[in-house]
């Protein structure tokens, strides 16, 4: 796995803050990896341009050089899967059942990928 820390500059200019964690695990080097991304300051859209620089240099032949980059993400989070979808180019491919409990309940996750050169 590879992960990175997101830090970002307070408001008041004076202290770094952790906000965030990029993250690729399963990693077949040069074909596939599953991608996760966290932020705690709950600025998503912000992160876009982030985002969008990580997805190049996982694809990039001089970067992981992978091919395809799955994400895997549970229904109770529909803000996360469109950012995705809508930001970042990926595509919904599929839905596990009943795949994860939270809050007492099982939900299911939606399965998004994202293929280089497509």
């Amino acid at each position: 796995a590879l992960l990175w820390e997101v830090w970002s500059l307070a408001p008041s200019g004076e202290r770094v803050d952790l906000c965030g964690i990029l993250r690729l695990s399963d990693v077949v080097a040069g074909c596939y990896a599953k991608a996760h991304y966290f932020f705690f300051d709950g600025r998503l859209s912000d992160k876009t341009p982030l985002l969008c620089k990580w997805k190049e240099w996982a694809f990039a032949p001089d970067g992981a050089g992978l091919h395809r980059i799955t994400i895997e993400v549970p229904a109770y989070a529909k803000a996360l899967a469109n950012h995705a979808i809508k930001r970042l180019g990926f595509e919904h491919e599929g839905t596990m059942k009943d795949a994860i409990r939270w809050r007492g309940s099982w939900h299911n996750i939606d399965i998004l990928g994202c293929i280089n050169g497509i």
